[in-house]
């Protein structure tokens, strides 16, 4: 009776960081920020899922503040809470750091959170908002080349 109630236990635990999808993200998105200092552009996207839900992604976009052509990077780490969902919308939060070149070069923090879709399909779209610059949103396409737990 022991074994059986314990079996039962493990089979509902949740995943832990070693069972969770790992690999390689990429896509396109497009960016603004408001503010005194508004961006507007649009750049790659290239992310490593280590596993445990987390994710880590650089941004390299081209674009216009305050009427100048300006480059910004941003270099986030995303907290996934369902990173094995294969449909449905996945939610996510999101910090780190962004700088923009130009005369004006500046750096921002930045906090937000994110929606996306299959967080663990081939491809997915993602919509996030919050704070980096003024406010920050951001919409993106992500092809992901992932491994499953068991191809480890």
């Amino acid at each position: 009776m022991r074994w059986g109630l314990g079996a039962v236990l493990l089979g509902l635990a949740a995943p832990l960081a070693g069972q969770e999808p790992r690999g390689l993200e990429a896509g396109v998105a497009g960016l603004v920020t408001t503010g005194r200092q508004g961006f507007t552009g649009g750049g790659a996207t290239l992310a490593a899922r280590p596993g445990g839900g987390a994710r880590i992604q650089v941004l390299l976009a081209a674009g216009d503040l305050s009427g100048r052509a300006v480059g910004r990077g941003e270099l986030v780490a995303h907290l996934l809470l369902t990173p094995a969902g294969r449909g449905g919308i996945g939610l996510y939060g999101l910090a780190g750091v962004a700088g923009t070149t130009g005369r004006r070069a500046r750096g921002d923090l930045v906090l937000g959170l994110g929606v996306e879709t299959r967080p663990h399909g081939n491809w997915g779209v993602a919509v996030e908002a919050g704070v980096g610059g003024g406010a920050r949103f951001l919409v993106g396409v992500r092809r992901r080349w992932l491994r499953p737990p068991a191809a480890r």
